[in-house]
């Protein structure tokens, strides 16, 4: 990895990381003085659960960066966070068996949230110095 990448993943990973605490705590505070009613017992663990993906996203990005295939796994990541989101709604559902509509609208501003800023990052970084 050179010196250009370590800096790239250094920055996606503070990135993250103060994206969740801000996310995680304005949102939790967001959603406890304005709509009390509607505060899940599991909120914290949603952007904790999307914090070990993003950390998980870049490692495993790291380690392939350069092959032949990095936008094939790139994509495939995306789909996969996709698939985990729609099972951990399941397993919610599932393991609630209530209407869940609470859940699945923070699950889903979370994943947005998350989604515009892996875009953003990347596409900042994949532009070429002209």
């Amino acid at each position: 990895m050179n010196d250009s990448e370590h800096r790239f993943a250094r920055r996606f990973v503070i990135g993250v990381t103060i994206l969740t605490l801000a996310a995680g705590w304005g949102g939790a505070a967001l959603i406890r003085s304005a709509f009390p009613g509607h505060y899940l017992s599991v909120f914290p663990y949603i952007p904790l659960g999307f914090l070990l993906w993003e950390l998980l996203f870049i490692t495993v990005l790291d380690r392939n960066r350069g092959r032949k295939r990095f936008i094939w796994l790139y994509m495939g990541m995306k789909v996969a966070k996709l698939l985990l989101a729609i099972v951990a709604i399941g397993v919610y559902t599932l393991g609630v068996g209530v209407q869940n509509t609470d859940f699945v609208l923070t699950l889903m501003g979370y994943y947005l949230m998350y989604l515009i800023y892996e875009t953003v990052l990347f596409g900042k970084y994949g532009k070429k110095p002209e």
